[in-house]
């Protein structure tokens, strides 16, 4: 993502999910380039899966508000 290319970023770390899928910074990561490539829906359901993994990870509620809001 740093390196302006999510859609390569989602792609990586959706590998990384399947490799290791309760590692909740893949999860974050996988959302970030969704989210900023446009898919929204994936981005929020990616974030949730985070909020299952771990309730109260600030990230995740904020990104998740800051997308409600909009």
């Amino acid at each position: 993502i740093e390196l302006g290319r999510p859609r390569e970023a989602a792609r990586y770390s959706s590998r990384a999910i399947e490799l290791e899928p309760r590692v909740v910074n893949h999860w974050l990561v996988h959302a970030h380039g969704l989210l900023v490539t446009g898919r929204t829906d994936e981005g929020r359901a990616a974030l949730q899966r985070v909020l299952e993994l771990e309730p109260t990870n600030p990230t995740a509620l904020q990104v998740l508000a800051e997308i409600e809001g909009s």
